[in-house]
């Protein structure tokens, strides 16, 4: 096997393993075992909201065991504040209908509105309604934070759903909740951090994107030549192969001077992994607000936030929960922590992201975005050139912010020499949190191939 070869395994098999551990991700459960997802409504959220379906089919979907006609599309079903409203009007109110003689069978909703089924008979049809219209007079039922309902297939209760709060805007503004075309609601102050994968994360006092990043850069070299002759360039002088002589055939080498030898090309192999999550203020949590996480860039790969989804190329989104009260660790092990790698583990192609949080399900409403400048040292940086031997050798110092790995963490690699970051691989910027656009910068550890010249 190349030498080539054998090292991008070795990075592929490090950033696997690393991702084994946030692949098992679980979903919020109820206390049935059945899962819990959240909604909230008001200013700058978007209703419909969107809510992840789970085992919950596309056909025959009931909410609180009543018909419910809603949209469904790539594995979300859209809910809205009106839905939930009458559904739970429907669930208060049994014992009134069982008086009216109305039957939840008959009956569907839709659009926030309960309607009577077309059962082909119109004199039915009517009947069932004028009841609808009785157990609607005098109701006074309204949507309450925590409020939880089952949406199933049939009845038979697959998801449950839970109000987490309401947005309600500035008082006197006349502020309504916001259009579902995403309209924008009120600014919102977020801030940027870098995740200590140990330490619990407090609540915030503004809301607050957690990074961590682990990335290895690692060097080789090549002679990317066809055949051994090249290891040596022709002189003009002498040291070629010549079979076209004037006395036909003759091979003439020459007595001209030895040429320099090829130097070796330098490669670059790169693999990371990045993973994200948001601590909720209280403020925002009180407000109902939710953020998305919007990915998009080139060559790379973002793994499903459970272990049955399907892994998305080059851009996605999902719904941020909170992440407060969880080490990174833990995190690591749920479906609040979104992450991305590079794509198809193609060391070759070097990745850009970009990252986007916005507070509409739409991607509208923009709040921050964020970019990632890698500045890993150069191969110059941290390799010699030894005319002698024709091959780089490292550097007996590491280059600056970095430090020679003691960790014996690279020492499976031939060389085991390493350099790593003195104190941090990510650099977020301190004012992150007054910023519309952050970029931050990542420093990957720094690993070697054998350094011998050799064939592609």
């Amino acid at each position: 096997m190349k030498k080539q070869l054998k090292f991008t395994l070795a990075l592929a098999l490090s950033l696997a393993l690393l991702f084994s551990l946030g692949a098992a991700a679980f979903a919020d459960t109820a206390e049935d075992g059945l899962p819990l997802e959240y909604v909230s409504y008001g200013v700058g959220l978007p209703d419909p909201a969107p809510v992840d379906m789970h085992e919950l089919g596309a056909e025959d979907i009931t909410l609180e065991g009543v018909s419910y006609d809603a949209r469904t599309e790539d594995g979300h079903i859209y809910i809205r504040l009106s839905d939930l409203a009458a559904a739970k009007l429907l669930r208060e109110s049994r014992d009134k209908a069982a008086e009216l003689g109305l039957d939840y069978a008959k009956i569907y909703i839709t659009d926030g509105v309960i309607f009577a089924k077309d059962t082909g008979n119109a004199d039915e049809v009517k009947e069932v309604q004028g009841l609808i219209s009785a157990l609607k007079q005098g109701a006074a039922i309204g949507i309450s934070v925590d409020d939880i309902f089952d949406l199933g297939n049939a009845g038979d209760v697959k998801l449950h759903v839970k109000i987490r709060g309401f947005a309600y805007g500035d008082a006197g503004s006349g502020a309504a909740p916001a259009p579902s075309d995403g309209s924008a609601g009120e600014k919102r102050a977020l801030d940027v951090k870098a995740l200590d994968m140990e330490k619990s994360i407090e609540r915030p006092e503004v809301t607050t994107v957690y990074f961590y990043y682990y990335g290895l850069t690692g060097y080789d070299t090549v002679l990317d030549y066809g055949s051994e002759w090249d290891f040596y360039s022709e002189g003009e002088d002498g040291g070629d192969i010549d079979l076209g002589g004037e006395d036909g055939g003759d091979i003439d080498l020459g007595g001209g001077d030895e040429e320099e030898p090829v130097k070796p090309d330098i490669t670059r192999q790169r693999a990371f992994m990045l993973s994200l999550a948001l601590a909720y203020s209280q403020k925002d949590i009180d407000d109902g607000v939710q953020y998305y996480v919007w990915i998009n860039g080139k060559n790379i790969k973002i793994p499903p936030l459970n272990s049955e989804g399907k892994w998305l190329d080059d851009e996605g989104s999902f719904l941020a929960k909170d992440a407060s009260g969880k080490t990174g660790n833990e995190l690591l092990k749920t479906d609040i922590m979104g992450a991305l790698t590079n794509k198809d583990f193609d060391f070759d192609s070097l990745p850009t992201v970009e990252i986007k949080v916005t507070t509409d399900a739409a991607g509208n409403n923009v709040v921050k975005t964020i970019d990632f400048n890698n500045v890993t040292p150069k191969a110059e940086e941290v390799l010699d050139y030894n005319k002698d031997s024709n091959s780089y050798v490292i550097k007996d110092d590491a280059p600056e912010g970095y430090e020679k790995d003691t960790s014996g963490e690279y020492n499976a690699f031939e060389p085991s020499d390493a350099f790593v970051p003195e104190d941090k691989n990510m650099d977020v910027p301190p004012d992150a949190i007054d910023s519309s656009d952050v970029t931050i910068d990542v420093r990957d550890d720094i690993i070697f191939d054998d350094l011998k010249p050799k064939k592609s």
